[in-house]
């Protein structure tokens, strides 16, 4: 006798649609992904392509991290797509940014495995700063070439259903209404992003979730290898893992207090310095600002990209120059995901924090595990 199969609905191929898709076909769900475009278009294929472990609080998002990350490493050889493991390098440059990194280290340096490099020991590895906070953790990602190898593999080897541009009109009881007609499922799970306040726009007026844009660029270097992902002390300013002591909220306060006097065009755009280099040693991936509304900035600010290359040069020490631009944008709120279960099959999961490449996997897997 043939077994019935519960059938899931899932509304949305970005990365994190793609993971519940992966986490629910392994635990024998039919499923069927439905995207409005061509190809996923969203945050899941704008981003750095980076598998976060060390900007995470301890807790829940650090475990998280730390599952999908494991995940990703069963994963990525099977997909056949290129990808790298050689952490990240934060490094400090000037004073301050050095002073958050060491209050870092002798805090939480055994917990995270990260390892302090001082100024020599930088410029014998060739690199330029105070100090350093080096993490082996890291994965990075070629996201355009992952998004779309992963949407394939799911539906050569498990069996998903990945209909593209078919849009969902609307959901009614435990229907799906499409661009291509009506799909009945036993669960559906929205993992559409901000997009899906145009499904249920009361549920999202009442989330609290707001837009985050983002500037990002493609920039030419003179061929070189720059194997980790590099940050700076601006990301103490960002990441909730520099917020976990007193000692740690003051000197990130200073800073901030510092910056605003000293450097205001940084803090006004919310620029968080982030250098990635892909499958190319003549180009980088370089971002980002942060502008929050309720709507996506049309406009985006010449003065912030240019502040971008000139940060980025002075961290390599060499001439960059622009090949293109691009905006992200991706819902935003003061917790990192949100989900929500306004009808007992109907579930909405969002990432509101930009992470979802490093902890969607985990976070699906346990999604799907409490349907």
């Amino acid at each position: 006798m043939t077994m019935h199969k519960p059938r899931l609905a899932i509304v949305g191929a970005g990365m994190l649609g793609l993971a519940h898709a992966l986490a629910a076909a392994e635990r024998g769900y039919q499923v069927d992904v439905y995207e409005r475009d061509s190809q996923a278009l969203g945050a899941s294929v704008r981003n750095f392509g980076l598998g976060l472990h060390l900007g995470h609080a301890q807790g829940e998002m650090l475990e998280l991290a730390r599952a999908s990350l494991q995940r990703w490493r069963q994963l990525l050889p099977e997909l056949g797509v290129w990808y790298k493991e050689a952490g990240s390098l934060m490094l400090a440059r000037n004073r301050d940014e050095a002073d958050m990194l060491e209050c870092f280290q002798q805090a939480l340096g055994s917990e995270y495995g990260t390892q302090l490099m001082s100024q020599h020991q930088l410029s014998e590895a060739g690199w330029h700063g105070e100090s350093a906070l080096s993490s082996p953790h890291e994965i990075g990602f070629a996201s355009a070439q992952l998004i779309p190898r992963l949407s394939a593999w799911l539906q050569q080897t498990k069996d998903v259903r990945i209909h593209y541009q078919c849009a969902v009109l609307g959901i009614e009881d435990q229907v799906l209404h499409t661009a291509r007609g009506q799909v009945k499922a036993d669960h559906i799970l929205l993992c559409s992003g901000h997009e899906f306040r145009h499904l249920m726009p009361q549920l999202y007026a009442d989330s609290g979730i707001r837009l985050c844009s983002l500037q990002m660029q493609e920039l030419r270097i003179a061929p070189r290898s720059i194997a980790p992902t590099l940050l700076t002390g601006l990301s103490c300013l960002h990441y909730p893992a520099f917020r976990q002591t007193p000692q740690l909220v003051l000197l990130a306060e200073r800073y901030q207090a510092q910056l605003q006097q000293q450097h205001p065009a940084i803090p006004e755009h919310g620029i968080h310095l982030i250098v990635q280099q892909l499958d190319d040693p003549s180009r980088i991936i370089v971002g980002d600002t942060h502008h929050y509304a309720d709507d996506a900035a049309i406009f985006q600010s010449a003065d912030a990209d240019v502040i971008l290359r000139e940060l980025c040069s002075e961290l390599l020490q060499a001439p960059v120059s622009a090949i293109r631009h691009w905006q992200g944008v991706y819902a935003s709120a003061a917790q990192p995901y949100q989900m929500l279960k306004p009808q007992p099959y109907l579930t909405t999961v969002n990432m509101t924090a930009g992470i979802g490449m490093s902890v969607g996997l985990a976070l699906a897997a346990q999604v799907v595990e409490s349907l």
